[in-house]
Protein backbone atom coordinates (compact mmCIF):
# COMPACT_ATOMS: atom_id res chain seq x y z
CA UNK A 1 0.00 0.00 0.00
CA UNK A 2 1.37 3.11 -0.49
CA UNK A 3 1.66 5.94 1.78
CA UNK A 4 -1.05 8.51 2.76
CA UNK A 5 -1.27 11.74 0.97
CA UNK A 6 -2.42 13.13 4.21
CA UNK A 7 -1.46 12.02 7.86
CA UNK A 8 -1.33 13.19 10.94
CA UNK A 9 0.93 12.08 14.20
CA UNK A 10 -1.14 10.84 16.39
CA UNK A 11 1.05 11.71 19.79
CA UNK A 12 3.50 13.86 18.03
CA UNK A 13 4.37 15.00 14.54
CA UNK A 14 4.57 12.42 12.22
CA UNK A 15 7.71 11.78 10.44
CA UNK A 16 8.70 12.77 7.33
CA UNK A 17 7.94 10.82 4.57
CA UNK A 18 8.10 11.71 0.58
CA UNK A 19 4.99 12.79 -1.06
CA UNK A 20 2.88 13.32 1.60
CA UNK A 21 1.10 16.47 2.77
CA UNK A 22 1.30 16.41 7.14
CA UNK A 23 0.01 18.12 9.79
CA UNK A 24 1.64 17.18 13.19
CA UNK A 25 -0.57 16.78 16.65
CA UNK A 26 -1.31 20.15 17.49
CA UNK A 27 -2.51 20.73 13.81
CA UNK A 28 -0.20 22.88 12.59
CA UNK A 29 0.61 21.86 9.06
CA UNK A 30 4.80 21.10 9.29
CA UNK A 31 4.85 22.69 12.70
CA UNK A 32 3.64 26.16 11.11
CA UNK A 33 0.04 27.03 11.97
CA UNK A 34 0.51 30.05 9.90
CA UNK A 35 0.46 28.63 6.61
CA UNK A 36 -1.65 25.64 6.48
CA UNK A 37 -3.47 24.19 9.80
CA UNK A 38 -6.34 21.99 10.48
CA UNK A 39 -8.84 23.70 13.42
CA UNK A 40 -10.00 20.59 15.33
CA UNK A 41 -12.14 22.53 17.67
CA UNK A 42 -14.17 23.83 14.73
CA UNK A 43 -13.45 21.05 12.65
CA UNK A 44 -11.71 23.64 9.42
CA UNK A 45 -8.76 23.58 6.76
CA UNK A 46 -7.60 26.92 7.43
CA UNK A 47 -4.47 28.33 5.26
CA UNK A 48 -4.02 31.05 7.42
CA UNK A 49 -3.82 31.67 11.80
CA UNK A 50 -6.40 34.43 11.50
CA UNK A 51 -8.87 31.33 9.61
CA UNK A 52 -8.97 32.83 6.10
CA UNK A 53 -8.10 30.98 2.97
CA UNK A 54 -7.39 33.27 0.58
CA UNK A 55 -4.85 33.55 -2.46
CA UNK A 56 -2.86 36.78 -3.71
CA UNK A 57 0.52 37.41 -3.72
CA UNK A 58 0.67 40.61 -2.05
CA UNK A 59 -2.00 40.65 1.07
CA UNK A 60 -4.98 39.13 1.01
CA UNK A 61 -6.97 39.32 -2.34
CA UNK A 62 -10.09 37.15 -2.38
CA UNK A 63 -10.95 35.73 0.97
CA UNK A 64 -13.56 32.97 2.71
CA UNK A 65 -14.02 34.24 5.95
CA UNK A 66 -13.69 31.35 8.51
CA UNK A 67 -16.27 33.03 11.38
CA UNK A 68 -18.97 33.83 9.03
CA UNK A 69 -18.75 30.34 7.26
CA UNK A 70 -18.96 28.47 10.46
CA UNK A 71 -22.13 30.55 11.38
CA UNK A 72 -23.60 28.80 8.20
CA UNK A 73 -22.98 32.02 5.34
CA UNK A 74 -20.25 32.01 2.51
CA UNK A 75 -19.03 35.45 1.75
CA UNK A 76 -16.45 36.43 -0.94
CA UNK A 77 -14.36 39.30 -0.57
CA UNK A 78 -11.92 41.24 -2.49
CA UNK A 79 -10.48 44.31 -4.39
CA UNK A 80 -12.10 45.90 -7.54
CA UNK A 81 -9.00 47.12 -8.04
CA UNK A 82 -7.32 43.66 -8.02
CA UNK A 83 -9.41 40.71 -8.20
CA UNK A 84 -13.17 41.41 -8.02
CA UNK A 85 -14.70 38.20 -6.31
CA UNK A 86 -16.44 36.00 -9.13
CA UNK A 87 -18.13 32.70 -8.95
CA UNK A 88 -18.54 30.71 -12.46
CA UNK A 89 -20.11 27.48 -13.34
CA UNK A 90 -19.56 25.64 -16.46
CA UNK A 91 -21.12 22.84 -18.19
CA UNK A 92 -20.22 20.91 -21.18
CA UNK A 93 -21.79 17.46 -22.80
CA UNK A 94 -19.03 14.78 -23.30
CA UNK A 95 -16.20 14.32 -20.63
CA UNK A 96 -13.95 16.83 -18.83
CA UNK A 97 -10.85 14.97 -20.68
CA UNK A 98 -13.48 15.07 -24.09
CA UNK A 99 -15.86 18.09 -23.60
CA UNK A 100 -18.65 18.61 -26.71
CA UNK A 101 -20.78 21.51 -27.44
CA UNK A 102 -24.01 22.05 -25.13
CA UNK A 103 -27.43 22.21 -26.88
CA UNK A 104 -30.55 24.40 -26.74
CA UNK A 105 -32.47 23.29 -23.21
CA UNK A 106 -29.48 22.06 -21.49
CA UNK A 107 -29.61 23.16 -18.06
CA UNK A 108 -26.23 25.06 -17.43
CA UNK A 109 -26.41 25.40 -13.36
CA UNK A 110 -29.44 25.20 -10.25
CA UNK A 111 -29.64 26.71 -7.13
CA UNK A 112 -31.75 25.64 -4.76
CA UNK A 113 -33.21 25.98 -1.43
CA UNK A 114 -34.79 23.17 0.83
CA UNK A 115 -37.00 23.43 3.64
CA UNK A 116 -37.47 21.37 6.19
CA UNK A 117 -40.52 19.48 6.46
CA UNK A 118 -39.94 17.21 9.95
CA UNK A 119 -39.62 14.67 7.67
CA UNK A 120 -36.62 15.51 4.55
CA UNK A 121 -35.98 17.91 3.07
CA UNK A 122 -38.12 19.85 -0.41
CA UNK A 123 -36.98 22.19 -2.44
CA UNK A 124 -38.73 25.79 -1.98
CA UNK A 125 -37.24 27.65 -4.30
CA UNK A 126 -34.94 27.29 -7.64
CA UNK A 127 -33.03 29.32 -9.61
CA UNK A 128 -32.08 27.82 -12.86
CA UNK A 129 -30.16 29.01 -15.82
CA UNK A 130 -30.49 26.95 -19.13
CA UNK A 131 -29.13 27.17 -22.97
CA UNK A 132 -31.56 29.32 -24.27
CA UNK A 133 -31.68 28.32 -28.04
CA UNK A 134 -28.91 27.24 -30.33
CA UNK A 135 -25.43 27.97 -30.25
CA UNK A 136 -23.69 31.07 -31.92
CA UNK A 137 -20.17 32.79 -31.49
CA UNK A 138 -21.63 33.26 -27.52
CA UNK A 139 -24.13 31.00 -25.78
CA UNK A 140 -28.01 32.01 -25.37
CA UNK A 141 -28.19 32.06 -21.77
CA UNK A 142 -32.14 31.96 -20.05
CA UNK A 143 -32.76 32.57 -16.22
CA UNK A 144 -35.44 30.89 -14.63
CA UNK A 145 -37.32 31.20 -11.15
CA UNK A 146 -39.26 28.47 -9.82
CA UNK A 147 -41.22 28.07 -6.71
CA UNK A 148 -43.19 25.33 -4.80
CA UNK A 149 -46.91 26.19 -3.89
CA UNK A 150 -48.44 25.32 -1.09
CA UNK A 151 -49.71 21.51 -0.83
CA UNK A 152 -47.72 21.05 -4.13
CA UNK A 153 -45.13 18.56 -4.97
CA UNK A 154 -42.33 20.12 -6.32
CA UNK A 155 -41.17 23.87 -7.65
CA UNK A 156 -43.05 25.39 -10.87
CA UNK A 157 -41.66 27.76 -13.21
CA UNK A 158 -43.09 31.37 -11.95
CA UNK A 159 -40.59 33.99 -14.31
CA UNK A 160 -37.89 33.44 -16.87
CA UNK A 161 -35.90 36.02 -18.50
CA UNK A 162 -35.00 34.76 -22.30
CA UNK A 163 -31.67 35.17 -24.24
CA UNK A 164 -33.81 38.25 -26.03
CA UNK A 165 -34.29 40.19 -23.13
CA UNK A 166 -37.88 38.87 -22.80
CA UNK A 167 -39.55 38.53 -19.40
CA UNK A 168 -42.11 36.40 -19.08
CA UNK A 169 -44.17 35.42 -15.85
CA UNK A 170 -45.40 31.56 -15.89
CA UNK A 171 -48.19 31.90 -13.74
CA UNK A 172 -51.68 30.74 -15.65
CA UNK A 173 -55.23 29.96 -13.84
CA UNK A 174 -58.15 28.96 -15.99
CA UNK A 175 -60.82 30.61 -17.27
CA UNK A 176 -62.77 31.88 -14.29
CA UNK A 177 -59.73 31.01 -11.64
CA UNK A 178 -57.94 34.18 -11.24
CA UNK A 179 -55.85 33.47 -8.22
CA UNK A 180 -56.79 35.51 -4.70
CA UNK A 181 -55.75 39.15 -4.07
CA UNK A 182 -52.25 39.74 -2.71
CA UNK A 183 -52.08 40.79 0.55
CA UNK A 184 -49.34 43.69 -0.45
CA UNK A 185 -47.94 44.48 -3.96
CA UNK A 186 -49.89 43.48 -6.81
CA UNK A 187 -50.15 40.08 -8.73
CA UNK A 188 -49.30 39.92 -12.40
CA UNK A 189 -50.38 36.26 -14.10
CA UNK A 190 -52.00 34.56 -16.84
CA UNK A 191 -55.51 33.50 -17.00
CA UNK A 192 -57.10 31.58 -20.00
CA UNK A 193 -60.96 33.23 -21.66
CA UNK A 194 -63.64 31.24 -22.25
CA UNK A 195 -62.13 30.59 -25.94
CA UNK A 196 -58.87 28.98 -24.34
CA UNK A 197 -57.02 32.39 -25.57
CA UNK A 198 -54.50 33.54 -23.38
CA UNK A 199 -55.10 36.87 -21.06
CA UNK A 200 -52.33 39.46 -19.31
CA UNK A 201 -53.77 40.08 -16.15
CA UNK A 202 -53.25 42.21 -13.23
CA UNK A 203 -54.87 42.16 -9.58
CA UNK A 204 -54.31 44.52 -7.16
CA UNK A 205 -54.50 43.66 -3.08
CA UNK A 206 -58.06 45.43 -3.54
CA UNK A 207 -60.47 45.44 -6.36
CA UNK A 208 -61.62 42.75 -8.98
CA UNK A 209 -59.03 41.55 -11.30
CA UNK A 210 -57.73 43.89 -14.55
CA UNK A 211 -56.97 42.47 -17.68
CA UNK A 212 -54.24 43.96 -19.53
CA UNK A 213 -54.41 42.24 -22.67
CA UNK A 214 -55.88 39.42 -24.88
CA UNK A 215 -53.87 37.24 -27.07
CA UNK A 216 -54.93 37.99 -30.55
Amino acid sequence: MSAPLIQRGAGASPASTSGAVQFNNAGAFGGNATNFAWDSTNQVLKMRASGTFDHGAAGLVVGVDEALFLAGMLLLYGSFDTDTPEIRRRVFRGTVAAPTAVQAEDFISYERSDGYTGAIFQTAVTVATQVDAALGAWTPGRWSVLTAPAGGSGAIERLRVDSLGGIRIVEEFANGADPAAPALGFRLYSVKTAGGKEQAAIRFATGAPIIIATEP
